[in-house]
Formats: C-alpha cells, structure tokens, sequence
C-alpha cells in the first residue's frame, strides 16, 4: 500500500529568501543506523511510546486517516492491533507516557478539518475516550508532554474563514481525561498553532507560527494555565516553525524560512538561552525544512525527513548527510528507554524505526 501524507501541517511565510538560492549540496549517506522494521500489518505508525509496561504505536489503519489505530507490544519486535479502542473516524498522529499510562492523541478527519481528540489507557491495550474538546471545534494536535503534576497538549483550531486563520490553543490536564483549553493571545497573529511546550530555566515554554502574517509566535508560563505572550523578535519573520527541545542550558527550535509554500523553503535552525533572545544557528541551503529535534549525547540531532543534522552543543549545526539503506519518510523523532532517540521512518509498505549510532 502507498505511504500516507504527513497529516499535520506546519504553518509557513511568503516572501521571497533570494532570487538566486544556492544550489542543494550533494549529500553523503550515513552508514551506522539500524533500521528495524516494526512489523505492523495493515497500517502506518506516526509516533511511538515506551514505559515499563511495554510499547505503544499509534497511527492509522489501511484505509488511512480515517481508521484510527492503536499497535502493542511487549519488547518493541513483535506488535498486535489492540481491539478496545473506541469507535472514532479519525488517525492518531502522537502517544506519550503519561496521565494513567498512556495518551495518545489524533485528529477525525482528513488533516486539520475535524476535531481532535484523545484516548487513554492505563496498560496500553484497553482504550477509552477523554473530553479533549468538549466544544467539537475542528483542529489539530501538535503534540502533547507530561510534566510532574499535568498533562499540556498543543495546537490549534479551525478559524472562521478556514484553516489559515484559527487560534493557537493550550489543552491542559491532570489525569488526561479531563482537559481545559485556553487560546493563546497572538497579537492579531492569524492562523497559528501551539507547539508541545518544553520546560526550561523555571519556565514553561511553547512557539507557534502564523500565516496572517507569517510570524513566530513564543510563550511562556509559569503554571501551565496562564500563558503570556513574548515580545516580537525579527528572528521569527517569515519562519515556520516544527519543533522544540531543551539542550543542555538552550532552546533549540527547527523549521524552515519559507518562499512560498511549507516544507519548500531554506532549512532553519533558532536557539536561545533565556527563551527571550534568539539566534538563528543553521539557514540552508541544505536540504528542506527541519521539522524534528532531539537531545543527542552532549549535544543534538535533528532531522528533515531523511537528512540529519548534528551538533556537539547545541549551539553550532551542521547538515551530516542522509540515513543510508533507508528509502522512506520519517514522520516522527521520539525518546525510547531501550534505544534512546530514534526516528519513526514510512516506507512503501511498512513501518521502521531508525536508531542512530551510540552518541
């Protein structure tokens, strides 16, 4: 069967980078990356959990985003479709260690035209449903963490003249099935969405960027209820912006600085080390967005589909080239207990992990 699209979108600027970009360098492959197929039958997975009480893998089924689908397994090799889930049109995109055991979040419909929702489940393989969005508001899941005492999700929802004008949100829980939401204040930002916030120096923090006009937005909180919006920086002009991660005593934030469409633009890589002023490390021209980031060792690593940057700091990156003996997407980078950071990978008809060398 045919590898899905990617159902979560990233917002995206406008304007033009330069009228003569430099030419996309010849990249070398990366040998020393274990690709282990999962094995999953009759679907794709988007994004994996490990506790010690076994793995989880979410995605869709075969008929695609309309099937949500929930895998289990016991080591990470051997993987069984759970059966008690609940009866939800949708796909599941993100799964986490947390609330009872396990939350796992999605979206019921195709991209960002239906309302997210989530699921939990104390051992992984029993599933019921929360009230994410007690309004049934259309939107997305960006991803979701768990701190000590809370669960906080970000993303978005559907605006009044579509998807391109909705309100960045903050969905907060205790047990995560029970959720409040609160929309972010963007200062006339159209069109944004939360990222998974991260904490850092005392802080929560979480980014987003809009379409209306395309800008990075940054917030910060200091309980997960209240958010306050950060002032302007013009780092964040016409960014898009993927992901975030704490490295060591920095932010490290990944996207693109967009031409004309998401995904199309000049790779970029931002840091910080007080989540107030930020620098741009990394600006093409190698490959396309930068849409993952991750602790690495002393440093980091992070991924635009199959092309790999690293760092030994968090400050300085470097493109490295692309994973060798992988033909595929990835769609997701995660934290595992057993092998550390790996990538959730697609190909033509399964699903794999790719697990870097030792850092």
């Amino acid at each position: 069967m045919e590898s899905p699209e990617s159902p979560i979108p990233s917002a995206s600027a406008s304007v033009p980078i330069d009228p003569t970009p430099s030419p996309t360098p010849v990249l070398p492959t990366l040998p020393g990356w274990q690709v282990i197929d999962l094995a999953i039958e009759d679907g794709y997975a988007y994004s994996i959990a490990e506790s010690d009480r076994g793995w989880v893998a979410v995605g869709t089924g075969p008929t695609g985003p309309g099937s949500p689908a929930i895998w289990f397994s016991a080591d990470g090799a051997s993987w069984t479709e759970v059966q008690d889930v609940p009866d939800q049109y949708g796909g599941l995109y993100d799964v986490i260690v947390g609330g009872p055991g396990f939350v796992a979040f999605g979206n019921n419909a195709d991209i960002d035209f239906g309302a997210p929702f989530a699921w939990t489940s104390p051992d992984g393989q029993h599933w019921v449903a929360s009230d994410l969005n007690g309004t049934g508001a259309y939107g997305l899941v960006r991803g979701a963490t768990q701190f000590d005492d809370q669960l906080l999700a970000g993303g978005g929802l559907l605006g009044e003249n579509g998807p391109d004008y909705g309100p960045p949100v903050m969905w907060r829980s205790m047990d995560g099935a029970r959720w409040t939401q609160t929309v972010l204040d963007t200062n006339g930002v159209e069109g944004a969405d939360a990222l998974p916030p991260v904490e850092f120096a005392g802080k929560l923090v979480t980014l987003g960027s809009g379409y209306h006009p395309p800008v990075g937005r940054v917030w910060q909180s200091v309980d997960g209820v209240a958010w306050q919006l950060q002032p302007d920086d013009p780092v964040w002009v016409n960014a898009s912006l993927s992901n975030v991660a704490v490295l060591g005593e920095r932010l490290v934030v990944v996207g693109d600085v967009s031409q004309d469409a998401p995904y199309t633009g000049r790779p970029a890589i931002w840091t910080s080390v007080d989540a107030q002023t930020w620098t741009s490390q990394y600006l093409g021209p190698c490959c396309a967005a930068i849409t993952w980031v991750m602790k690495y060792g002393e440093g980091g690593i992070a991924l635009g589909n199959t092309v790999v940057y690293t760092s030994a700091d968090g400050r300085t990156w470097d493109f490295a080239g692309t994973i060798a003996n992988f033909h595929g997407r990835v769609v997701k980078l995660v934290n595992t207990r057993t092998y550390g950071p790996v990538a959730i990978g697609q190909v033509a008809d399964s699903s794999v992990l790719l697990v870097p060398p030792s850092a």
